[in-house]
């Protein structure tokens, strides 16, 4: 897999030896995040058989350039894809292209091949009009708006990606039940049963003369779930491989010749990405200011969850290029088997929460120690502060960290990664301010709270309380190895070591609970501790959906990188 860049969008060249060449479109935003794990798979199962596959990210999605909020988006994916075509042309020469499109970038797709009418095959996977894809996002906001609120007067925010009121008139634009000219000669449309509108997409291509071949596909919904809980579809994807293989018949091609080195140039960053570790199959973008000036420190940002290296709502490509322009690079890296990074042989599939993943750290930190760093600052919300703290322990090098939202500082194997994600509970304190509120009352009567289920949470939680007390009365004969003596060494050892730590929590998070367990109440321990900060972002939620809270937390950790001698801080 070789890193590539083209019309200011970052692309993944899975190389094959074939003459067919295909290119990936996939779905711009929140999708795309949610599908990453089972789109890369699809790339190397086609490659494996021979044919060279791009895949790329959208202008304004991913590593590319742009933000959600510039002016003709739609007009400028379809550029993209133009400029695809043509890097794949120039590079590969290629005897035939295949597009392979999800949702959105499927009817991208299937719009782009039908202006230019030079491309040979379609695999479409859920395509449809951009009317219906738009209303189907509105109330996917409004599905989620309860567990990630986010406002906007301009369109619609899903999982953080905003979708403007321009984009979706544009979108809705297109209609490939209306097309006029066939977009390939052939096409294979893969959707669930029962969908009207790809029928008639399939009826109106085969009277313009294209072979068109339906599928209907299991498993899109938990393929399109939130990126930790994403089911990749395998059945669906080994069907698009057997239709490419059975109609697009591959000759090896002359080798490719190697693509210069990839950079990208933005306002005020520069951006490389670089792979590292033992098999260098470990991926990571580092992103530095422009003209080159830096000072020998550099974060690292880790993944959330199974999210990607951009992080939910983008926010580790937000914040990377907001450092940049304050003259701090850093690295935004997935450890292995996470987003555009090979899985590790002999590792257990679930990365989350595994402490293995430091080994990953620590391969960044040597690859960038070749590059001229010397001081590393490692940031992670959720599982990603989890493996930050960890690698902080095990790794001397690491002199800071930024930690967020941090549910355990110890992971048993006997917790459930399922319930830690999926019943989010609010903080102890956010509860009883709520029970203050007369409208709280009237959304239980109308059964819009889950009252039994945050009674048995502040139940378990009073239980543990009293465990807690009663070993904190033990140790006043002696210190004891319980969870709690463990993480007040493991901060005394960081504090000792001249670490600067800063702990971040939303105002309701649970997580929050978790640290005043630990450092007892309001986290009054955290004062004796040399380097160590604590910060509560209000009106946010777990993963930070919202803008303001992301801004927040940027300057956050400019200040703490911007501190050579942290002071000690007071909660």
């Amino acid at each position: 897999m070789t890193p590539v860049y083209f019309d200011g969008c970052l692309g993944q060249l899975h190389e094959a030896s074939g003459d067919v060449a295909i290119i990936m479109c996939g779905a711009p935003g929140y999708e795309q995040l949610c599908a990453q794990r089972g789109w890369r798979l699809l790339a190397d199962m086609l490659a494996s058989k021979g044919y060279p596959t791009l895949r790329f990210d959208w202008r304004g999605c991913g590593d590319s350039l742009g933000d959600d909020l510039e002016p003709a988006r739609v007009a400028a994916w379809r550029a993209n894809l133009d400029q695809a075509i043509a890097f794949v042309r120039r590079a590969l020469a290629p005897r035939q292209i295949i597009l392979i499109g999800l949702r959105f970038g499927a009817t991208l797709a299937a719009d782009v091949a039908a202006m230019r009418g030079d491309i040979d095959g379609l695999a479409l996977i859920d395509p449809g009009n951009g009317r219906r894809y738009g209303r189907e996002l509105a109330g996917l906001a409004r599905t989620m708006a309860p567990l990630h609120p986010n406002q906007t007067d301009d369109g619609v925010i899903v999982g953080g990606f905003q979708y403007t009121a321009e984009t979706l008139r544009d979108m809705a634009a297109i209609d490939p039940r209306a097309a006029t000219k066939a977009a390939a000669a052939r096409a294979l449309i893969l959707s669930p049963g029962g969908r009207a509108d790809i029928d008639a997409i399939a009826t109106n291509w085969r009277a313009l003369g294209c072979d068109v071949d339906t599928m209907t596909m299991e498993g899109l919904v938990d393929w399109l779930a939130e990126p930790t809980f994403s089911v990749t579809p395998q059945a669906a994807l080994d069907g698009v491989v057997a239709w490419v293989c059975a109609h697009f018949e591959k000759s090896d091609a002359a080798p490719m010749p190697a693509p210069p080195p990839a950079r990208l140039e933005g306002d005020g960053f520069v951006e490389t990405p670089i792979l590292f570790g033992a098999r260098a199959d470990l991926f990571g973008v580092l992103c530095e200011p422009a003209g080159g000036k830096r000072d020998g420190q550099i974060t690292l940002f880790l993944n959330a969850g199974a999210n990607p290296h951009i992080g939910w709502a983008r926010m580790n490509v937000e914040a990377a290029r907001r450092l940049a322009r304050e003259g701090k690079p850093s690295l935004r890296m997935d450890v292995a088997g996470l987003g555009d990074s090979a899985p590790e042989p002999g590792r257990r599939a679930q990365v989350i929460y595994d402490l293995a993943v430091t080994a990953d750290l620590s391969a960044a930190i040597d690859r960038l120690l070749t590059l001229g760093y010397d001081r590393f600052v490692i940031a992670g919300l959720c599982s990603g502060a989890h493996a930050a703290f960890h690698c902080a322990l095990a790794d001397a090098r690491v002199g800071g960290v930024v930690m967020v939202n941090l549910k355990k500082f110890i992971w048993r194997d006997d917790y459930s990664l399922a319930l830690a994600a999926r019943e989010e509970y609010r903080s102890s304190g956010a509860y009883w301010r709520d029970a203050l509120k007369p409208g709280t009352y009237l959304r239980v009567l109308r059964g819009e709270v889950d009252l039994r289920g945050i009674g048995r949470e502040i139940g378990r939680r009073v239980g543990r309380l009293a465990g807690r007390l009663a070993l904190e009365a033990s140790r006043l004969v002696r210190e004891g190895d319980d969870e709690t003596a463990r993480v007040r060494r493991w901060f005394r050892q960081l504090s000792d070591r001249g670490a600067r730590v800063l702990l971040v929590y939303s105002d309701d998070d649970s997580g929050f609970d978790e640290l005043k367990a630990h450092m007892g109440a309001g986290a009054r321990r955290l004062r004796s501790l040399r380097g160590f900060g604590l910060a509560i972002l209000e009106k946010a939620d777990h993963n930070l959906t919202q803008r303001a809270p992301r801004a927040r937390l940027n300057d956050l950790t400019l200040a703490l990188l911007n501190e050579h001698d942290a002071p000690r801080t007071a909660p």
